[in-house]
């Protein structure tokens, strides 16, 4: 497929889970993370995976997709499972460009138009504005897992593949992120 179908240096990075003064897992934080091989995601959905193979097909030999190439249209199957972010100067805050129905429904807001930071609360923020520096930093994709808890709903499994995107000058401009979500009861 190409440069990225594996990485065998990636360390795995676990995240602990986070709870509340008196010790109960707040309604919709994160309560876990584990960053996996890019191996593993064909075993885990054929959405992420269709996103990770056109990626790859799209950087070709090169380090990075060029932005100019992508084409929504490309993944039209996927759309209501991703968002897209438009990492801002500075890097320090993203655009949620596009934010797919079944993601917004899921994580309880719509974001489309709008800065991460004005949407999604802490802990959650935190974690994701991290991953998201880390792949404009390191220029490299990030496949994680990671477990949401509802209190009165159920545990949400789920699986984000971040994918950056080049502009030709200035770095990362953007980062494609494709979920697939997984349910089980409390």
């Amino acid at each position: 497929m190409g440069m990225w179908d594996a990485d065998p240096d990636r360390q795995q990075a676990i995240i602990p889970p986070r709870e509340d003064a008196i010790g109960r897992v707040s309604p919709g934080w994160v309560t876990g993370a584990v960053e996996l091989p890019l191996t593993d995601i064909p075993a885990i959905s054929a959405e992420i995976n269709r996103a990770h193979a056109y990626w790859c097909k799209l950087a070709g030999a090169g380090d990075l997709p060029f932005w100019g190439d992508f084409n929504p249209l490309r993944l039209r199957s996927v759309l209501q499972q991703v968002m897209l972010y438009r990492c801002q100067p500075g890097g320090r805050r993203f655009l949620i460009k596009v934010m797919g129905e079944h993601v917004a429904d899921i994580m309880q807001f719509q974001g489309n138009g709008r800065m991460l930071d004005e949407v999604m609360g802490e802990p959650n923020l935190t974690d994701v504005t991290r991953w998201l520096k880390e792949v404009q930093a390191s220029r490299r994709p990030r496949f994680i897992s990671k477990s949401l808890a509802w209190q009165s709903r159920s545990y949400v499994d789920y699986w984000v593949l971040m994918l950056p995107f080049h502009n030709g000058e200035d770095g990362i401009c953007h980062i494609l992120s494709t979920f697939h979500f997984e349910y089980r009861p409390v």
